[in-house]
């Protein structure tokens, strides 16, 4: 697995030691960062790459909290940004021994967009006239998924929220999606598709 982090960034790298459950502090473990397009090694002291092997040493996070988590912090920027792809060697010649590789990228990170989010809103008046406040507003939301055999089948996730004092709710929940709502207060339970757009009273749906 490659861990990828954006181009010009300060990648974290980590190495834990633990022995029977316990974090090995007062370690000294070195990591060795190896340059795939020329094959040269990256060197702390002068914070440039070279071409023979350099083994930098790793620092320990923190003893008493973190006991047995030793990082390296190697900046892509002093790399003058000429590579993208590393080869990370870890080892503690310690107790425990340890030996681990990692492979890092630098670049541009895939974009995360928000899901658009419909407001399904609405205000619950009890027989009296009365707002209802406090009353518990459920959205289920109901994505088919498919098991190994290609078999459909649904799989909940819930959504709540409550009325406010004058009896008013809102509720995103995320457009195009199939769900269930239900106002117990009113005996309120229906199965609906949530339109593309902003806002939505739930008597509409």
């Amino acid at each position: 697995m490659i861990n990828r982090f954006a181009r010009g960034s300060v990648a974290r790298l980590y190495l834990d030691l633990v022995v029977a459950g316990v974090g090995a502090v007062a370690q000294s473990p070195t990591i060795a960062v190896r340059r795939m397009s020329d094959g040269f090694w990256f060197n702390l002291t002068g914070n440039l790459f070279q071409a023979g092997f350099v083994a930098n040493p790793m620092t320990e996070l923190d003893a008493v909290n973190l006991p047995g988590a030793y990082v390296f912090d190697f900046n892509h920027a002093k790399d003058l940004l000429v590579t993208s792809s590393f080869l990370v060697k870890k080892l503690n010649a310690g107790v425990p021994v340890a030996l681990e590789y990692e492979d890092i990228e630098f670049g541009p990170l895939p974009s995360v967009n928000a899901p658009s989010m419909c407001s399904i809103q609405g205000t619950i008046i009890g027989p009296d006239g009365k707002p209802k406040q406090n009353e518990i507003i459920e959205a289920t939301l109901i994505p088919v998924q498919k098991d190994s055999l290609g078999r459909g089948y649904e799989a909940d996730t819930l959504l709540q929220t409550y009325t406010l004092i004058d009896g008013s709710f809102d509720l995103p929940v995320v457009r195009g999606s199939t769900i269930r709502l239900r106002i117990a207060a009113i005996g309120y339970d229906r199965k609906a598709l949530v339109p593309d757009q902003s806002s939505i009273l739930f008597t509409a749906l």
